[in-house]
């Protein structure tokens, strides 16, 4: 038998220097009060805070001023958790320490301490590691929060559907494990791939079934010598006629930019006949020219007008010329645009020219990859397939595996049931009606004070089952909060003591917190480790616990800040 037994609870403020220093012992552990508000539930909580659990601290606590210390042991090893905030140091006999800083990390080093890991799904459907505080569901009932429908003792579980949630109890029975996780996650990838596969056949069953109605079968029995040789016949063909074309192309380039020259002369030339032209204008008829300054008369010289006639009549002549030189290399022009455009004609008429068939080689060739793209799409078809066939055969598989699993599920639902339904007498509920399906986790409704004793038995129901299915597992302790609320009659709070306190049906250590036990239980409890707290209210934390325990408290400091480098 595992069973971890809690030693020992230090809770310090560090900025008030306030400390509770509570021992525990192995059975049943009372803690005890003749009032309210001394910070019973607060000792409560702080046992599973100290391990990573989130709880329902009341805001006038300030647990982020804390220091929880919590030494327990588990078979013949003894573990010390040292938690401020979110940082966890955990020291392994004095000597071995490990800081954990996230959930993740507090979960993979709990699985070495209590010796089994607990998976879960999240909401996204992959299998995580389950943070701490599903270690401790079963064994804790919260005052404020505990005596609900479904027993919500922690915070921050949202995070996971309920439905999930659920399964962490066959962890602990011992029915799930590692290859439980393992064989989800399998699960989720062979579908993804099994989905992947089958869309796949689709999407190529749709190509191929395309290409066959849409494109126009050609006749490929030729043969591919033949083709070949055709082939680079009207490659030769073609570089002949496109080399002759880029000849052509070059002359007549060369021609334009000849006539382009030959514009730009007789632009030239027209424009210096209209300059003499102006020149002639303002000469006077008559040979005399009168000075507009002196006014004295000037004779022109007959030769100067010959000369300026003479150049005009030389400048035409140029022009005349010129033309003539533009109409011949207009006519060579022409002669070389025809020539292009036949060289063209050619050339498309290669381009589209037939082998010994009736489709143009550029067609062939087309369909040619067509052929071989319809022959690589059933390469993949055929490949897909056999992924499909292989990956379906695995989940098939692990289909039976799960399936065996949830029948080993079922029948511990079963056997939940029958114990739930003697102990749901014995708590002197009338909730005996149960549903037809009804597992572990699921929630039962009670009116009023009945509540709390349906909460009970079904806790103690899980716990029994839990030796039926897993009598060697981890037995954690059993925290219990305020049992007695909700209005309880005298004679069913000491019923609930009675029972609660009744071990001889499980062997986990009991811690229970509530108000003037003397008063309720009406056996022996000389045996009970008896923790009665006589504070004022809203003190549980005093400076005197705290001087008591000072150099334990130092020691403990000097370890955290050491492994925190601080």
């Amino acid at each position: 038998m595992s069973k971890l037994i809690i030693n020992r609870l230090l809770i310090t403020d560090i900025e008030t220097k306030k400390a509770k220093s509570i021992d525990f012992k192995d059975g049943v552990n009372i803690i005890t009060s003749s009032n309210n508000q001394v910070g019973k539930s607060t000792i409560l909580k702080s046992i599973y805070y100290s391990m990573g659990a989130e709880v329902f601290f009341a805001e006038r606590f300030k647990v982020k001023t804390k220091l929880h210390i919590l030494d327990f042991s588990v078979n013949n090893d003894i573990y010390t958790f040292i938690r401020y905030n979110d940082i966890v140091v955990i020291q392994k006999n004095k000597n071995q320490t490990v800081k954990c800083t996230n959930a993740t990390q507090l979960s993979e080093t709990l699985n070495k301490v209590f010796g089994f890991s607990i998976f879960i799904e999240n909401k996204q459907n992959e299998v995580v590691l389950a943070p701490p505080v599903y270690y401790y569901t079963p064994y804790y009932i919260d005052q404020d929060n505990g005596w609900t429908k479904d027993i919500n003792s922690f915070d921050k579980m949202n995070q996971f559907n309920k439905n999930k949630r659920d399964k962490i109890y066959y962890y602990h029975l011992g029915i799930l494990d590692d290859n439980y996780s393992k064989c989800l996650s399998e699960k989720e990838k062979l579908t993804a791939e099994i989905n992947s596969s089958k869309k796949k056949q689709s999407e190529i069953t749709s190509l191929l079934q395309y290409i066959k109605n849409n494109i126009t079968s050609i006749d490929l029995s030729l043969n591919s010598k033949s083709i070949e040789i055709q082939k680079q016949e009207l490659l030769r063909k073609y570089k002949e006629y496109s080399f002759d074309l880029n000849n052509v192309r070059r002359e007549i380039l060369e021609y334009q930019e000849e006539i382009f020259k030959i514009d730009n002369i007789i632009a030239n030339l027209d424009s210096t006949v209209k300059e003499n032209d102006n020149i002639k204008k303002h000469l006077k008829h008559e040979f005399d020219i009168e000075c507009p300054f002196c006014t004295r008369t000037f004779e022109v010289q007959a030769k100067d007008i010959l000369k300026i006639n003479y150049n005009i009549e030389n400048l035409q002549e140029t022009k005349l010329e010129m033309l003539s030189m533009k109409e011949k290399i207009n006519k060579k022009l022409d002669s070389l645009q025809k020539k292009f455009l036949s060289f063209e004609k050619q050339l498309i008429d290669i381009e589209n020219e037939s082998y010994d068939v009736d489709n143009t080689f550029d067609e062939v060739l087309k369909y040619k990859g067509i052929q071989e793209t319809r022959k690589q799409l059933n390469v993949e078809l055929v490949e897909s397939n056999s992924n499909l066939i292989d990956s379906e055969a695995k989940l098939k598989k692990i289909k039976k595996s799960l399936t065996d699993w949830d029948k080993k599920i079922k029948e511990a639902d079963e056997r939940y049931k029958e114990v739930l339904t003697v102990n749901l007498l014995k708590f002197n509920t009338q909730e005996n009606t149960l549903p037809k399906k009804i597992n572990i986790g699921t929630g039962i409704i009670a009116s009023g004070s009945g509540q709390i004793r349906v909460n009970l038995a079904r806790v103690y129901s899980f716990l029994e089952v839990m030796e039926d299915y897993n009598a060697g597992g981890l037995k954690f302790p059993l925290v219990i909060d305020s049992p007695k609320g909700g209005e309880q009659s005298k004679s069913n709070s000491e019923l609930i003591l009675e029972l609660i306190t009744h071990t001889k049906d499980i062997e986990n250590q009991i811690i229970l917190a509530t108000i003037d036990f003397d008063n309720f239980y009406k056996g022996d409890f000389r045996n009970f480790n008896n923790i009665v707290l006589e504070n004022s209210e809203y003190n549980v934390l005093t400076r005197s616990d705290y001087a008591k325990n000072k150099e334990d408290i130092d020691y403990y400091l000097e370890t955290f800040f050491k492994t925190n480098e601080i």
